[in-house]
């Protein structure tokens, strides 16, 4: 359907090798500039202490890497009862909490640090849903579990800003999520975007 090809080769007792191919379209400038500027300016919060609750690894280094790079230090929790756990253990200003985790999701884990009254911790820290549920309603039923924001993903460094800013008490009232991105049809794939997103995250070059 995307206008591709693909393979198998395989030999019993010794595995199997499966490739494609496939065709993308470029923009007609390829430009790209020596350091990734972001696009639409946000006024950056002052250094955070951020609970990132997310279980995969790669989204993990992704995200910390954007944070690190704006001065803010960051906690990594695997699970929804691992990030109630460091929670109890010292302070943050923000949760980046993921939606689907083993052990209790990122709506469970919300929850529960809505209700708690142990004294612990803040009840009422700013949550900001990252997750790659994009459907109509799904913002709703992440506010009415008690976030105050949410992030799709793939996160961008110009999103997540955004996203902190918001959820810190910035410009945009909580509970208002980024705009969503609306890629022109003509260009499958944004050159500059893609450096962008590499170049901000070093371990990924």
């Amino acid at each position: 359907m995307m206008g591709g090809v693909y393979q198998v080769e395989s030999e019993e007792g010794h595995g199997s090798a499966f490739s494609f191919r496939i065709p993308f379209a470029l923009p007609d400038s390829r430009t790209i500039t020596d350091k990734p500027r972001k696009d639409s300016p946000v006024t950056g919060t002052p250094p955070l202490a951020v609970l990132l609750a997310e279980d995969n690894p790669i989204n993990q280094i992704y995200v910390q890497e954007l944070l690190e790079m704006d001065g803010h230090t960051v906690v990594v929790a695997h699970t929804g009862r691992r990030a109630l756990e460091a929670l109890r253990k010292q302070h943050f200003d923000v949760i980046l909490m993921d939606i689907q985790m083993p052990e209790m999701d990122g709506l469970e884990a919300t929850r529960v640090i809505r209700a708690d009254q142990s004294g612990d911790f803040d009840p009422a820290i700013p949550i900001v849903a990252l997750t790659a549920h994009a459907l109509k309603g799904d913002r709703e039923t992440f506010l009415r579990a008690g976030m105050n924001e949410y992030l799709s993903k793939p996160v961008s460094p110009v999103d997540l800003e955004a996203a902190l800013v918001r959820a810190m008490g910035g410009a945009s009232r909580p509970g208002q999520p980024a705009a969503a991105p609306n890629p022109s049809l003509s260009a499958v794939l944004d050159w500059n975007e893609l450096m962008s997103r590499l170049a901000a995250t070093p371990a990924f070059c």
